[in-house]
């Protein structure tokens, strides 16, 4: 049995998901795979190959072992990455002979050691993955969380555990979604949807999928559109029967067409936001079950009003102002976010006086201000904030003269101060990369070496918490300044 398939399957759905693929369910299930300490499988060389060194491309002896495992060399690079596989079918369509099993877990932790490796190249044959150092050391800090995504194609390629099938009443077939999965799951389907007598309006009931990728199909009966309250509750009805039936037969992946909006009539806005605001309560009151949910849309055009709602439902599940303004910044809906953390401003939610001054500062969402930014830095940096100090400091770094240079020292100083008991992810990386770059003179040997460290750690925790926003930056650098102090 492969114990990767779920990951095998998670990949597949990912690539089939293009550009709104989601890398977050990839890292759910390879995390699994961490904690289960499931094996890969590496190539190696054979004791021919290692007696002609000359010939070997890329080669890395594993912990001073006699195993030598191959390496990717690239033409353009000065460096390779490390080759790993979920099965031994997966290896040997690679065309590697020999190959062993080592667990993850420890393939991980040696590739970090290693500072000549790039990183870990998972099933590179086909449609694999790529890890490369900064991955491997988010996934280190991750914790795996329910997911839904959006995707475009075709339902009946999916390699979910489940699929949904908008059916009728009869289940014996029909048009649209319906028709298209019992095609694609072949005869078998309709003889065991025979077997079912139907089903009511707002129900679901479970099959084989048969011919198809995913192992079920989940059918339900979504309302025909009238106009009325109860099409809205019969539509809620639909997904969470379809999630529950997916949780008793420990289903952690299932994909959902667009229920009811074909040729029942359901609005696909008002349909796109019931599918939404029910599945993710159920995924609220079920915290400790894993799923990963996909939305899969047939059209272009549904999928953009999908994509619409599912921003705005997302938001409104956002906890205070200060929370659903940092959504809105982080999806660039600027003026949206200006108005929520002017909100929260009023509300006495201090948080929000340094992300005004960055609007402020850029123009965005509101006519560019420096002098404004500047009066919100100050009166953040007043309430202790540390960015709001940090952007003081770059300020008057950019000025490029020395009274200017000694207010940036202090002011950065300050913010390290402020923040190196409490290490915040958000800011403390990049308070202590201007003190290790700018001030260092400022700091013996060794207390430079914990700041590096700090940094290295709160990257760790803020690519896990924020779902691996861009800190490549910060780590190449402080890695480096890292090696520099050790070398002395």
């Amino acid at each position: 049995m492969n114990k990767w398939n779920d990951f095998e399957n998670t990949v597949a759905d990912f690539y089939l998901s293009g550009e709104t693929g989601d890398i977050n369910t990839v890292f759910n299930e390879i995390v699994i795979g961490l904690k289960e300490d499931r094996d890969v499988f590496v190539p190696i060389y054979s004791p021919e190959d290692i007696a002609a060194e000359d010939e070997m491309e890329g080669y890395d002896d594993f912990d001073d072992s006699d195993i030598t495992m191959r390496m990717l060399v690239y033409d353009d690079e000065d460096s390779y990455w490390y080759s790993a596989f979920t099965s031994e079918e997966e290896v040997e369509k690679a065309g590697y002979p020999l190959y062993i099993p080592i667990t993850l877990r420890l393939l991980l932790d040696h590739a970090l050691d290693d500072d000549i490796c790039r990183g870990i190249k998972i099933n590179n044959w086909g449609e694999g993955i790529s890890l490369d150092r900064k991955s491997i050391e988010l996934i280190n800090a991750y914790e795996p969380t329910s997911r839904i995504c959006l995707l475009q194609g075709d339902i009946t390629k999916m390699h979910t555990d489940a699929i949904v099938n908008a059916a009728n009443n009869t289940l014996l077939g029909g048009g649209g979604v319906d028709g298209a999965i019992h095609r694609a799951a072949g005869p078998g389907l309709l003889e065991e949807c025979r077997t079912l007598k139907g089903c009511e309006t707002g129900d679901a009931k479970l099959t084989f999928g048969y011919e198809l990728n995913s192992k079920y199909v989940i059918h339900t009966v979504g309302p025909v559109y009238t106009g009325s309250a109860e099409d809205e509750m019969l539509l809620e009805s639909c997904y969470i029967k379809c999630m529950s039936i997916a949780k008793k037969e420990s289903v952690h992946s299932i994909a959902f067409p667009a229920i009811s909006t074909g040729a029942y009539g359901f609005p696909v806005d008002r349909s796109a936001r019931i599918a939404f605001r029910t599945v993710a309560n159920w995924l609220k009151q079920n915290r400790d079950y894993l799923m990963h949910v996909y939305m899969c849309l047939y059209s272009e055009k549904d999928l953009r009003i999908y994509k619409d709602v599912f921003d705005n439902i997302m938001t409104e599940y956002a906890g205070s102002d200060f929370e659903k303004g940092l959504l809105s910044y982080k999806r660039e809906k600027y003026p949206e976010a200006f108005d929520y953390f002017n909100t929260a401003l009023k509300g006495g939610d201090m948080q929000s006086l340094a992300f005004l001054g960055d609007m402020y500062l850029m123009g965005k969402g509101v006519v560019q201000d420096t002098e404004r930014a500047h009066i919100c830095y100050e009166e953040a940096a007043a309430y202790g904030d540390p960015y709001a100090m940090i952007k003081l400091g770059d300020i008057y770094m950019e000025r490029n003269d020395p009274d200017s240079k000694l207010r940036a020292g202090r002011y950065y100083i300050h913010a390290y101060e402020t923040a190196k008991s409490k290490r915040d992810p958000l800011s403390y990386p990049e308070i202590g990369l201007r003190i290790i770059r700018y001030f260092r003179n400022r700091f013996d040997d060794e207390t430079l070496r914990v700041i590096c460290n700090d940094i290295i750690d709160c990257l760790r925790k803020r690519d896990a918490d924020y779902h691996g926003e861009k800190s490549g930056d910060i780590y190449s650098e402080t890695a480096y300044i890292r090696k520099k102090l050790s070398q002395k």
